[in-house]
């Protein structure tokens, strides 16, 4: 097998400001985040099944497939029995339903070119949106639109209906309706906004079918939240994998089941340094193995602070220190990437920092590590000296700090 530094493998080109590799998990940081362009990819069609045509800004209509990309600026319409999936460059994901037409505004991923931004429109019918890393991690700079509501989110699942006037046999319930599976939105129409958290759903009244006008009519156009979900809203022919992705339900028990999206498993009220940071350790390696990037990001406080030190073609070391927002983007750009993973650790150092009265308020973790596989269909082999940091956020082991310096 070849061995190859990282300098090499992925040169630093100029204006790009994320790079950072070694580390087990930073392993997968080794690829820099690509510089947003007005040609930026949006997404590429995940699950697709009957008619779905996709019109660009400079293109005529044409029928979409699996695999296809997509861009800023594309209206998506589905026929009658028309579903599709789309999957995002943040890895989010959007269930567009029946009958239903979504325009992409905008959507950028890099700072150097304008803030991270997505930008979202439903015209018509009925789409799930599993949100990614943009829209957990900068929620305020994620949009989704409709005729009559704009909808904010917080690290979500949620189906967003637009029911048109008379399509229920009652005129007064045409509007937007919002149902959140998991995290929570904000629906904001009539000028005012209403929370909505999982397991309920908002409603925003389409002012249009309100024939009656009075002085209460602002007031009844706010925006509330129903007592039970309607039954209009029906599942799609991908939900149940999409259920499985979000962690709305539980996945099927199998031995290579995906690592928990949560650091569950990892609360502890006493000192135990020795298991704890093992346990944290195996859970760090198996998410990079298996590109389960929710599992990565579970074990990380977003506070996080890291740097790595990676070995020049010249021998010297080229240390770079970066933030969890840097980290959590280029790792779900690059873990898509390694092939052939193999890992081992052939020694570990784990200790208690400022141990007292049976407790541990941190714990160091020290680790030489030995990765190697293929990386954009290149060999590589990394040596490093890793540490890591835990602390208890909230009765959760979180990796406050991490470093490596490659040998």
């Amino acid at each position: 097998m070849t061995t190859l530094r990282p300098a090499f493998l992925f040169p630093f080109p100029r204006g790009i400001a994320h790079f950072v590799a070694g580390l087990g998990l930073l392993l997968a940081l080794c690829l820099p985040v690509g510089i947003a362009t007005a040609a930026e990819r949006f997404g590429e069609v995940w699950r697709l099944h009957g008619e779905i045509t996709r019109t660009g800004q400079d293109s005529p209509s044409q029928p979409l497939k699996a695999g296809d990309a997509v861009f800023p600026g594309d209206r998506i319409r589905s026929g009658r029995t028309g579903e599709l999936v789309i999957r995002t460059r943040d890895d989010a994901y959007l269930a567009l339903r029946p009958n239903s037409e979504l325009r992409i505004d905008n959507y950028a991923t890099d700072e150097t070119m304008q803030p991270d931004t997505q930008a979202l429109h439903l015209a018509t019918g009925a789409l799930r949106v599993i949100t990614g890393w943009l829209g957990r991690l900068k929620p305020e700079r994620h949009r989704l639109t409709t005729p009559t509501a704009t909808i904010g989110i917080r690290g979500t699942d949620h189906e967003v209906l637009i029911l048109s006037d008379g399509a229920s046999g009652k005129p007064e319930q045409a509007g937007t309706y919002d149902r959140v599976n998991r995290g929570g939105t904000r629906l904001a129409a009539g000028g005012g906004q209403v929370d909505i958290d999982a397991g309920r759903t908002g409603f925003a009244r389409d002012p249009a079918s309100v024939t009656i006008r009075t002085r209460a009519l602002m007031t009844l156009l706010m925006p509330r939240l129903l007592e039970k979900t309607p039954a209009f809203f029906v599942p799609g022919r991908f939900d149940g994998e999409l259920d499985r992705l979000s962690g709305a339900a539980p996945p099927p028990a199998q031995e290579n089941a995906p690592t928990p999206t949560t650091a569950e498993g990892l609360r502890s009220t006493h000192c135990d340094p020795q298991k704890t940071g093992r346990e944290w350790l195996t859970r760090l390696d198996r998410a990079l193995a298996r590109g389960d990037a929710p599992g990565l990001l579970a074990l990380f406080a977003g506070d996080l602070e890291a740097t790595a030190s990676v070995m020049l073609e010249n021998g010297d070391l080229d240390t770079r220190t970066f933030q969890r927002d840097d980290l959590v983007a280029s790792t779900l750009q690059a873990v898509r990437s390694l092939k052939d993973y193999r890992q081992q650790r052939p020694r570990t150092d784990i200790a208690p920092l400022g141990a007292a009265d049976g407790r541990c308020p941190r714990i160091e973790i020290r680790s030489r590590s030995i990765e190697q596989g293929r990386m954009d269909g290149r060999s590589y082999r990394f040596e490093s000296e890793e540490r890591f940091v835990l602390e208890q956020r909230d009765g959760v082991w979180l990796a406050i700090s991490a470093s490596t310096r490659q040998h």
